[in-house]
């Protein structure tokens, strides 16, 4: 899960940027704080609401796909690939479509 969450936060990062935003100007548009958000965008958290996450992309109008595809990309090379994992992969996927349909 490590390389997800350091792919994630690269996202981030590049969206952050191409928006013009600082890390200051995108954690108040999501009501976080600038450590949190630093700590997304190097990859040291994965545990925010799904709230956050929703504003993440709304804010920086980020490709749902996008994001989908890091999973993906994951998971298609890891070898320990299981059951749970595609659970875990389709779930998401389904609490992604509810959040931007």
């Amino acid at each position: 899960m490590d390389n997800i969450q350091k792919e994630f936060g690269n996202m981030v990062r590049k969206y952050r940027k191409e928006k013009g935003y600082s890390t200051q100007k995108l954690a108040e548009l999501l009501g976080i704080s600038v450590g949190l958000l630093n700590n997304i965008e190097n990859g040291k958290s994965d545990v925010f609401k799904l709230e956050v996450l929703s504003q993440i992309f709304y804010q920086l109008n980020i490709p749902i796909l996008e994001f989908l595809n890091i999973f993906y990309k994951s998971f298609e090379f890891n070898a320990t690939f299981s059951t749970f994992n595609i659970r875990y992969f389709l779930i998401l996927t389904i609490k992604m479509k509810l959040l931007f349909p």
